[in-house]
């Protein structure tokens, strides 16, 4: 298929290479930001461009791989109501293209995105929307050539995933920038928590995640807690959150 791509970011960057690699037509790159665009674009031997305007009209498909904040506008802004317009968004509703595009979807990728990263694509779940039976049948295709996880779900059940996964992944991320401050006190290396966070990883793929609950507000081992929480008095934020994590897990599980 001939593919625009809005959005030169690290979504836009991931989708275009795994689409490229797949022997899809790229046929532009936009952004805001021209050189970022023309970075991406050389990649994936296309064009750039930072006008709206200028969006190649041959688009069988329009990715928009922006953040949820610039998506509403830019919708209005193209006027190719024959092409195939596709968000990313976990979090926004497949409808906000009706009255713009007579066909639209949705390719929302359960992962998150550094240009460090290395994508795993057949692996990755790639949940999938259309607004009728032939666009669902085309996005379907384009899915899984990049994915043998293709999941069909509605926009109310994806945002429903999106928050699950923000718990999961946004809130577990900053919890280890806390870990990593609280060791830099005393000059210790993060790396030493790598084996515990990649086994509880791979415990997960066995288990489910309350099964897998340990430690000392599980058992409701208040002697720990009081120490740990010495240990955070002179950081009153990182002793709130301990806190409040330790009193739900010994919730759950009395």
């Amino acid at each position: 298929m001939d593919i625009v791509i809005l959005g030169a970011g690290n979504v836009g960057s991931y989708f275009g290479k795994a689409l490229k690699d797949k022997e899809h037509t790229i046929l532009q790159v936009y952004s805001l930001h021209l050189d970022h665009a023309k970075v991406l674009a050389k990649k994936l031997n296309c064009s750039a461009t930072d006008d709206i305007s200028k969006i190649n009209k041959k688009a069988e498909i329009i990715i928009f791989a922006v953040t949820d904040h610039a998506l509403e506008d830019l919708v209005k802004k193209i006027n190719i109501p024959e092409a195939i317009a596709i968000h990313t968004s976990g979090s926004t509703d497949m409808n906000i293209f009706k009255g713009h595009f007579n066909h639209f979807g949705v390719l929302y990728p359960v992962q998150t995105f550094a240009l460090t990263d290395r994508v795993d694509w057949a692996r990755l779940p790639i949940c999938i929307e259309g607004s009728d039976a032939k666009t669902f049948t085309k996005i379907k295709k384009l899915a899984l050539c990049i994915s043998s996880k293709v999941v069909k779900m509605n926009s109310t059940k994806r945002m429903t995933l999106h928050t699950a996964a923000v718990f999961a992944n946004n809130f577990t991320n900053h919890l280890y920038v806390l870990a990593n401050e609280i060791l830099k006190k005393d000059h210790i290396s993060f790396k030493l928590l790598l084996p515990l966070i990649e086994q509880s990883s791979i415990n997960l793929q066995h288990e489910s995640p309350s099964n897998l609950q340990t430690g000392p507000a599980k058992r409701n081992n208040l002697v720990t807690i009081k120490k740990h929480l010495k240990l955070l008095s002179d950081s009153p934020e990182f002793a709130k959150i301990y806190k409040m994590m330790s009193a739900a897990i010994t919730e759950e599980h009395k």
